[in-house]
């Protein structure tokens, strides 16, 4: 991740650098307090799943989310106690969207407040400032009692040790047994806490099911296309026919995540391949040459909006409101684009594109999800005061259908949300008091599939993941750390994706490529190489 910490910059960070996920994580050569010995001897917490609400859509423990149809007509109040002592919490997280009110003109805020028992003070900041306010705030020395940790950070296990504390007394093994809530979110997500011999933090836990190539079915059905190319040639030609210049439609605006389809489509691995403990860059492999060459004939062919490749380019609005039909994005935000544009269409449908075998003769991957978005890295303090701040990530990471996860994520009743039947829909005010407020970042549930009031909706999201998770691969780099990619990695990944929007503009030609991916190595690539190579010989 770069310094940008906005959606879509996320998106061409992974396409460019081959990265599904941010390495926050275990190991690193750079000092001996946090060493490959030393991680590996901590104890991750035990997993203690809470038995909560009956999946209508059972999930497995391959990746596949649980699905519900609706919430529970009865939520269960599943916290006795308000987890705060009074007083006040100080937190800083990311906020993608507009910043919501202040807690004086919040009511969501002030019912949170009240249920926590604490005075929440969360230093809400706009993505485009994160990074910069992310450095000031470490360096000052006066951190909050939560941090969120996002992307790759420079010198993250001496940050972590010299302002952050150590939660393995609390949280190791059973001893998370006294905050169930976190003991139920899954171990693979605790993988990105381990630092310096100790757990650093908390994870913010995401399904293997990450980005995808997002579709609008509604106007494939309108045009009778088929939904599901079983080649790039049939790719192709779906992009061609969704493209209608003339009137003002085109098939994608996002090239970055086309690049990372058709990676996908040619069985490209996650970020780098490891033969012998040998590592090798997805830039350095020729299927990805291949696939910057793919992605320039289709910007040949006129398939993409002209404002492409603009850094001010609304993506959400451009497939939200149907100028172009396919674009690569978030799973999670399948549900997002239809609450927002079905208010202004209510035939918007929306489906997720599984990448087809590029000629029939590889077999297709997709690239996994991060276990962790981020990490909580809490405040040094007394022993009491750990403790109630864990009780407090422990109250929000509170699992659906219980009380708890109703208010966090829907707000005050007949305020922040309107019940239909049983499901909490959000209203306007909803929409801005709640939608935007990232107490998420601090700590959250598991994720699972569920869309309020549209079952049809989950069921199909459902049916995606029950073919996208055989075909998911993971990333070689979790639970390695690498200080040249932290310091490094963001001006690198500008350096490249310079480099292919030059090919797709036809400012340079697609051998130039071979330049570039010399140019990155010499740069740091090979140095970042070299280091993930001695963890990971430290680690198996």
């Amino acid at each position: 991740m770069t310094g940008r910490l906005d959606r879509r910059r996320f998106l061409q960070g992974v396409a460019v650098a081959g990265a599904a996920a941010p390495a926050l994580a275990a190991c690193s050569h750079s000092t001996d307090r946090n060493s490959v010995a030393s991680n590996s001897k901590v104890v991750l917490p035990a997993y203690h799943p809470y038995g909560g609400a009956r999946p209508d859509l059972a999930g497995d423990k391959a990746g596949l989310e649980s699905g519900y149809l609706r919430y529970p007509a009865k939520p269960v109040e599943s916290v006795a106690e308000k987890p705060g002592s009074g007083g006040s919490i100080s937190a800083f997280t990311i906020v993608y969207a507009a910043v919501p009110p202040p807690v004086n003109r919040n009511k969501y805020w002030t019912a949170l407040n009240r249920a926590l028992g604490t005075d929440l003070k969360i230093q809400l900041t706009p993505s485009v400032d994160y990074q910069n306010k992310f450095s000031t705030l470490t360096a000052g020395g006066d951190v909050p009692d939560f941090v969120q940790v996002a992307g790759q950070q420079p010198k993250l296990p001496q940050l972590l040790a010299a302002e952050f504390q150590d939660l393995s007394e609390w949280l190791s093994g059973d001893a998370i047994k006294a905050y169930p809530f976190l003991a139920n979110l899954p171990t693979d997500s605790w993988k990105a806490t381990v630092f310096n011999g100790g757990i650093y933090g908390l994870p913010i836990p995401r399904a293997a099911v990450g980005p995808i190539m997002l579709r609008r079915d509604d106007i494939l059905k309108a045009k009778s296309l088929a939904a599901d190319p079983t080649s790039f040639a049939e790719f192709t030609s779906l992009c061609r026919s969704l493209t209608d210049a003339r009137h003002g439609k085109w098939a994608m605006c996002f090239p970055g995540g086309a690049l990372i389809f058709i990676q996908e489509m040619l069985g490209v691995p996650n970020g780098w391949q490891v033969k012998d403990g040998k590592f090798t860059s997805v830039l350095e492999l020729p299927e990805t040459k291949q696939a910057v060459g793919a992605v320039q004939s289709l910007v040949k062919a006129g398939c993409f909006h002209p404002d492409s490749f603009s850094t001010t380019i609304n993506t959400k609005d451009l497939f939200g409101g149907g100028t172009v039909a396919l674009h690569y994005d978030n799973y999670t935000s399948w549900g997002a684009y239809l609450r927002d544009y079905q208010k202004v269409s209510s035939s918007i449908d929306i489906g997720g594109m599984l990448p087809p075998s590029y000629a029939g003769g590889t077999k297709p991957v997709l690239w996994e999800g991060a276990p962790s978005y981020s990490l909580t890295a809490v405040k040094k303090g007394s022993k009491s005061h750990i403790k109630e701040l864990l009780r407090i990530a422990n109250w929000l990471a509170a699992p659906f259908g219980t009380r708890e996860y109703l208010l966090r994520k829907y707000g005050v009743a007949n305020v922040d949300y309107a019940l239909n039947g049983s499901d909490p829909v959000l209203t306007d005010r909803g929409e801005t008091e709640v939608a935007n407020f990232t107490a998420t970042y601090i700590a959250d549930a598991p994720q699972v599939l569920y869309e309020p009031g549209k079952p049809a909706v989950t069921g199909k999201e459902y049916g995606y993941q029950q073919k996208a998770i055989p075909i998911t691969v993971g990333s070689p780099t979790l639970g390695l750390f690498s200080d040249t990619d932290a310091s490094m990695g963001g001006q690198l990944t500008t350096a490249i994706t310079d480099v292919q929007h030059a090919i797709w503009q036809g400012h340079k030609p697609l051998s130039s490529w071979d330049d570039a991916v010399a140019t990155w190595r010499r740069n740091g690539g090979d140095r970042i190489r070299k280091e993930y190579e001695q963890s990971y010989a430290k680690a198996h």
